[in-house]
């Protein structure tokens, strides 16, 4: 798959940011969705449009050119 069309899932959003958890601590979860949860409300709380998306973790972990 070109990288171009890896990029193209994102579409072209001039910031990203990922969020990892630590899966030996039971609650990471529930702690990484309350901080996207933050996130998502602070920034369109100063005007700027945000969309907190868990479809590209598979895509990225599934897809040979995203996988390290």
């Amino acid at each position: 798959m070109p990288a171009d069309m890896v990029r193209g899932c994102f579409r072209g959003a001039p910031t990203m940011v990922f969020i990892a958890r630590d899966p030996s601590y039971d609650f990471s979860a529930y702690d990484c969705g309350l901080l996207a949860e933050n996130m998502v409300l602070s920034i369109w709380s100063v005007g700027i449009s945000s969309i907190c998306l868990g479809s590209p973790v598979r895509f990225l972990t599934d897809n040979d050119v995203c996988r390290p």
